[in-house]
């Protein structure tokens, strides 16, 4: 089942629902089968912190949800 990285924690990247937040992570080498794991969220300021391929990225609230995980 898909969701976003918001509800599922930790997966495999399956795709993105937003273009422009697709085009950004895979101009980082963050591609659609990348691990990917929700690191720390704090959602009363709307930030994530997530881990990709061992690399760290900070991103919005709207950015986190359109990663879909398996």
């Amino acid at each position: 089942m898909h969701s976003n990285i918001l509800e599922k924690k930790e997966g495999v990247l399956s795709h993105f629902t937003d273009d422009f937040v697709a085009q950004r992570m895979m101009s980082m080498g963050i591609l659609p089968g990348s691990n990917v794991k929700l690191v720390r969220s704090m959602p009363s300021v709307g930030a994530y912190y997530i881990r990709a391929n061992n690399r760290h990225i900070a991103m919005r609230e709207e950015e986190a949800k359109s990663l879909i995980i398996l």
